[in-house]
């Protein structure tokens, strides 16, 4: 039996890989709750009503500094108003190192990155272009809201999922009228505004990227 181009074995697979997504989604999250140094759960139940929005800016704050994407000064304002709407001592604890690290030059700049690794536990930090770091984020969080959409529909996750993660059908007509069309079949139009801004993304030039972000421009995933 073939319903919607796929056989009943494939759709049991597909409905076993997306329960599998969310139970290994679960069990981060809970261990996150767990862990008394996740910044990300301390914030959350720290900041109450805004939780979503901190732990959203706490994330894109830890990724472009991981990437090199802004000066280490911005990291450390960005940081230490984050700690002050989650108003937590221990929080503060964990990265006051690097608040308090001087950033006057260059020397001081590494020693402080080295200082804010050390806290969050990441090995080192490295440049990579401005559009680079749009897409890695891009394509996950496309993902993430189809599923959200298509929560009794797992193929369709996967079939998005496996379209964006595929060079030719990003490149190549065909492929982008594909996911195009299987977007659409999400009544909201979300999925199609998004899969429209990551096809023009992924169109750009790097310049055209870094003038779009001198200008303001920002995507639901930065």
């Amino acid at each position: 039996m073939v319903e919607d181009g796929f056989t009943k074995e494939e759709m049991a697979a597909f409905k076993h890989q997306h329960d599998e997504f969310k139970y290994i989604s679960d069990v981060r999250d809970d261990l996150a709750q767990l862990t008394s140094r996740a910044p990300q759960s301390r914030l959350r139940s720290k900041a109450g009503a805004e939780s979503k929005f901190v732990t959203d800016k706490f994330e894109t704050m830890i990724s472009e500094f991981s990437w090199r994407q802004v000066p280490v000064g911005k990291t450390q304002t960005a940081l230490a108003e984050l700690i002050l709407v989650a108003d937590d001592a221990k929080w503060l604890e964990v990265y006051r190192e690097f608040l308090e690290a001087p950033i006057e030059s260059a020397e001081d700049q590494a020693v402080a990155s080295d200082a804010l690794c050390r806290a969050h536990g990441i090995c080192t930090t490295s440049y990579r272009p401005r559009k680079d770091w749009e897409l890695v984020r891009a394509a996950p969080f496309v993902v993430r809201q189809a599923d959200h959409c298509w929560t009794d529909e797992p193929e369709k996750v996967y079939r998005l999922a496996s379209s964006l993660q595929h060079k030719d059908d990003n490149y190549s007509e065909i492929g982008r009228r594909n996911a195009m069309d299987l977007v659409a079949t999400e009544p909201t139009g979300r999925l199609s505004e998004l899969l429209t801004q990551y096809y023009e993304l992924y169109d750009m030039v790097e310049e055209r990227v870094e003038a779009e972000r001198a200008k303001g421009k920002t995507y639901p995933w930065s």
